[in-house]
């Protein structure tokens, strides 16, 4: 339900939030942004970059406020990007909404995503990959990964694995579940699936989960 505050009202913004940081060739980068869409690249001068892509134009209905700026900080350890939810509810009427932060990260990084709505991963070799989404789907390209979690509540999961020395247990609550194209069935009569693939030696341990859409996983240069 709308509340009084709502109103329809012309809209236009662009961020302007840029950096680029020296955090180390291992930086622990964490993101919470969790209304915007997160886009991770490698990075090829050994820093951090982020940059805050979002805009939009037109009119809009909104029971929430305004999106904050994007805030980005130097840890002690890595980097830090964030910014709090609106929350409520905003409907663009008649024009253009894109809410998406990019990140260009070192081969080496930990990545830890708290909080988004919906990510694409693409060409990353890191230590670790966590990225939490609360809605949205998961895009995930040419990855090689010693250990992670990639989950949302709700959307479809796509993972295409680089060779890595990993297992991964995959589990969607709602959904179907393939891997190198071969669906793996239920058990029982649910309509999710459930099922457990070794990578290389299997040393490592990946996660994938969604509570309600499907999953893909397909490898590249793995045995």
């Amino acid at each position: 339900i709308l509340t009084q505050a709502s109103s329809l009202h012309p809209e236009h913004y662009h961020a302007t939030d840029t950096a680029v940081l020296d955090a180390g060739t291992a930086p622990h980068i964490v993101v919470d942004d969790r209304d915007s869409r997160i886009v991770v690249t490698p990075s090829y001068d050994g820093r951090v970059h982020v940059a805050d892509q979002s805009e939009s134009f037109g009119f809009v209905w909104r029971s929430r406020g305004q999106r904050s700026r994007l805030a980005i900080a130097r840890t002690g350890d890595g980097v830090a990007v964030s910014r709090p939810s609106t929350g409520g509810l905003g409907i663009n009427v008649l024009g253009y909404e894109d809410a998406r932060v990019s990140l260009s990260i070192p081969p080496g990084s930990y990545l830890d995503v708290k909080g988004c709505d919906g990510a694409d991963v693409r060409g990353l070799r890191a230590q670790s990959v966590s990225v939490t989404c609360q809605d949205g789907s998961l895009r995930v390209s040419d990855l090689a990964v010693q250990s992670g979690t990639l989950q949302t509540a709700d959307g479809s999961i796509r993972v295409a694995l680089a060779a890595s020395d990993v297992t991964v247990h995959a589990v969607t609550g709602d959904g179907s579940l393939r891997f190198n194209g071969r669906r793996v069935r239920s058990n029982d009569d649910s309509d999710g699936a459930e099922g457990t693939f070794q990578l290389g030696s299997g040393s490592g341990r990946l996660e994938v989960g969604t509570h309600d859409g499907s999953i893909r996983i397909t490898t590249t240069g793995v045995q």
